[in-house]
């Protein structure tokens, strides 16, 4: 095992100290390595992540990712998956899948982000995708006791689903009556958005 501690002017969003192993095998011009590390404290892009734990995999150009988590924001952060490099494009072709649960909507404010919200929300079956440079991804979220300052936002779950460069969006609340659809399209080399979302029903 050893470890390293993180903290370069070359990346100023990284901070803390990393402990890990590494098994090498293989031949040179094809390695193979598979190992893990943890961290009690790293803080990425000024978000503090805790009890950081991953294992993996590399091999053949593809790296495995077979199971990473962290504690954020006083919720949990999980993540499993591969990137490797098409053999057709030589590009990276991506499939992640992760979760967010519970995380604490006041800790946004810790951070530097959004801080007039209060309450839980959780995002779960983040799917992650990329093949020749076209990205796809989804996820269903939910939240509770939300409240953006003195406006209560209630509790509600939706979903957003993003296909061909356009994003499908659904969110609802049955206790405040109100729900949320519509889709936005990203259109042209200066992706300008073109779409509509649609609000219903609220009390």
């Amino acid at each position: 095992g050893s470890e390293m501690c993180i903290r370069d002017r070359d990346m100023p969003s990284l901070d803390g100290t990393l402990s890990g192993s590494v098994r090498l095998s293989g031949v040179a011009a094809n390695p193979t390595a598979s190992g893990g590390f943890s961290s009690p404290l790293l803080t990425v892009a000024g978000v503090p992540l805790r009890d950081v734990e991953a294992s993996g995999r590399y091999s053949s150009g593809a790296f495995e990712i077979a199971r990473a988590s962290a504690r954020v924001l006083d919720g949990l952060l999980t993540a499993e998956g591969s990137i490797a490099d098409d053999d057709i494009t030589g590009e990276p072709r991506i499939d992640l899948r992760g979760s967010l649960s519970s995380i604490d909507l006041a800790e946004l404010k810790t951070v530097g982000w959004a801080d007039a919200l209060s309450g839980r929300a959780s995002l779960t079956d983040v799917v992650l995708t990329s093949r020749s440079g076209r990205n796809s991804g989804e996820l269903l979220m939910s939240y509770e006791g939300v409240r953006y300052g003195e406006i209560a936002l209630g509790n509600a779950a939706g979903g957003l689903l993003v296909r061909n460069e356009t994003a499908y969006v659904t969110l609802s609340s049955p206790d405040m009556g109100y729900e949320l659809s519509g889709e936005v399209s990203m259109v042209g080399e200066a992706r300008h958005i073109d779409g509509d979302v649609l609000l219903s029903g609220l009390r």
